[in-house]
């Protein structure tokens, strides 16, 4: 496992609290430990939709886990608001530093417009706004981040079975709190680089085809133990069948999504 051996600063965006390290291998990482200010719920939403992201071919960057030690902790006097109870395995992100926060236009290249809307919806993601989606200026590809806030609109929900029992729900997937939520970046994205309703349904079917119920289950066997004893609600089985239930409806999600955006 990686380890951070150096603590460069607080990132000034995010609401957990982010901090830039550069790892043992030598790169130089976004890192979101346990037990920051909107609870570890966070990094295990980072490790489900970075993992899913990957699965169906959205763009994000390198990820893993890491340990930040707990002696790197009490030798940084930039990051007094961490203790040993933020030591342990922490989620990364490789740090686009030369990646600026905009969307720039002309990249649906590989259907990647129709394919984030379709994984937002998956994850019931309504957090999408222009701060993470970066374009790196070099390569023009444009990389979805940030999974911290998933399955609810609430910064810091309490994800029960029972939650997930409930969602598990025709109307509940039909919500339209995605497409509203998301709104500023979908209508940007839609009007500069296009959509297509006959790529959207495509993409679906595509989709569909890759997230089957061991691919799920794969993801969640890889959360760190430590994470789901320090989420008192957490269920992995409650998590799958709500992701497969998603994706299982999926054509409707694409007629709602249809109807609503056009194209």
């Amino acid at each position: 496992m990686l380890e951070v051996v150096e603590i460069s600063f607080v990132m000034d965006k995010g609401a957990t609290q982010p901090i830039n390290c550069r790892l043992s291998d030598g790169s130089v990482a976004v890192v979101k430990y346990p037990n920051n200010i909107c609870g570890t719920q966070t990094l295990i939403n980072e490790w489900i939709g970075s993992s899913i992201a990957k699965v169906i071919g959205v763009t994000v960057p390198e990820f893993g886990i890491c340990d930040l030690p707990i002696e790197m902790i009490y030798s940084n006097l930039d990051v007094d608001f961490l203790d040993e109870d933020n030591c342990g395995e922490c989620f990364y992100s490789t740090y686009l530093s030369k990646a600026v926060p905009k969307v720039s236009w002309g990249i649906a290249k590989n259907h990647e417009v129709e394919r984030l809307i379709l994984l937002d919806h998956i994850l019931n993601n309504c957090d999408r706004h222009p701060g993470n989606l970066f374009i790196d200026n070099n390569t023009g590809i444009v990389y979805a981040i940030d999974y911290s806030h998933l399955f609810t609109n609430t910064s810091r929900p309490n994800l029960t079975p029972d939650f997930f029992k409930a969602e598990m729900d025709i109307q509940r997937c039909l919500s339209k709190d995605v497409l509203k939520n998301n709104y500023p970046v979908y209508d940007d994205i839609c009007f500069r680089a296009g959509f297509s309703k006959k790529i959207l349904y495509e993409e679906s079917t595509r989709i569909k085809s890759l997230i089957k119920e061991e691919n799920v289950e794969e993801i969640l066997s890889l959360i760190p133990l430590k994470w789901q004893q320090s989420v008192p609600y957490y269920n992995g089985n409650s998590l799958k069948s709500y992701i497969m239930f998603r994706v299982d409806h999926l054509d409707l999600i694409c007629e709602m999504i249809a109807e609503e955006i056009g194209g």
